[in-house]
C-alpha cells in the first residue's frame, strides 16, 4: 500500500477509535468520504476546546483552524433538561469565541445522514469564504497604506532639522568650543 494511502487509513482509524457512540461512527464514515483530502487532515475527533474564562468542552468532531465544532447529540444523554441547557450555554460560549457550532440529534444523523454531511460541508465552505474575505480585506488595507507618507514625514523632519542646525549652529559651536 502506498505511504500516502496508508497514512490516510491511519488518520481515519485514529478518528474512528475516538468515536464514543454509534451516531458518531455513522457520521464519521459518511463525512470523511465526502471531504477533500486537504480538509480530511484538519478533522479532529474528541478535540478539547479550552478558553481561559470558559469551561472546557469536547466536541465529537472539530475543525480547529476553521473553528467549527460538531456535536452528535444522542437522546439518552439529552432527554433530561440539565444536559440540554448546559449544551445550549456551551454553544453560546463557543459562538462568542467565533466558533461555528453544529448540533445534530442522533435521529437526524441516523435517518438523514446526507443532510448532516451537507450541513458540515456548507459550513466548511462558508468558513473558507469568510477567511478568504478577511484576508482580502487585510491585503486591501495594506495596499491602501500610503508608503510615500513615511517618506514625506522623513523629508519634513530632515528639512526641519537642517533649518534648526543652520539657525543654532553658530551659537551651539560657540558654546561647545568654550567661546573660542
Amino acid at each position: 500500500m502506498p505511504e500516502k494511502a496508508n497514512k490516510k487509513v491511519m488518520i481515519f482509524d485514529q478518528l474512528l477509535e475516538n468515536c464514543e457512540s454509534v451516531i458518531e461512527t455513522h457520521l464519521l464514515h459518511a463525512l470523511y468520504l465526502e471531504l477533500a483530502p486537504d480538509v480530511q487532515k484538519d478533522l479532529r475527533s474528541q478535540h478539547i476546546i479550552d478558553y481561559y474564562d470558559l469551561p472546557a468542552t469536547l466536541p465529537d468532531f472539530a475543525f480547529p483552524d476553521a473553528k467549527i465544532a460538531i456535536y452528535c447529540d444522542g437522546y439518552d444523554h439529552h432527554s433530561d433538561s440539565d444536559p440540554f441547557q448546559k449544551d445550549r450555554q456551551q454553544s453560546r460560549d463557543l459562538q462568542l469565541q467565533d466558533w461555528c457550532v453544529l448540533r445534530s440529534a442522533g435521529a437526524e444523523i441516523l435517518n438523514n445522514t446526507e443532510a448532516a454531511v451537507e450541513t458540515v460541508q456548507k459550513t466548511i465552505r462558508w468558513k473558507a469564504r469568510e477567511r478568504s474575505d478577511q484576508e482580502k480585506r487585510l491585503l486591501i488595507r495594506r495596499e491602501k497604506r500610503p508608503v510615500w507618507g513615511f517618506f514625506a514625514a522623513g523629508m519634513v523632519a530632515t528639512v526641519v532639522l537642517m533649518i534648526l542646525l543652520e539657525y543654532f549652529a553658530p551659537t551651539l559651536f560657540f558654546h561647545l568650543t568654550g567661546g573660542l
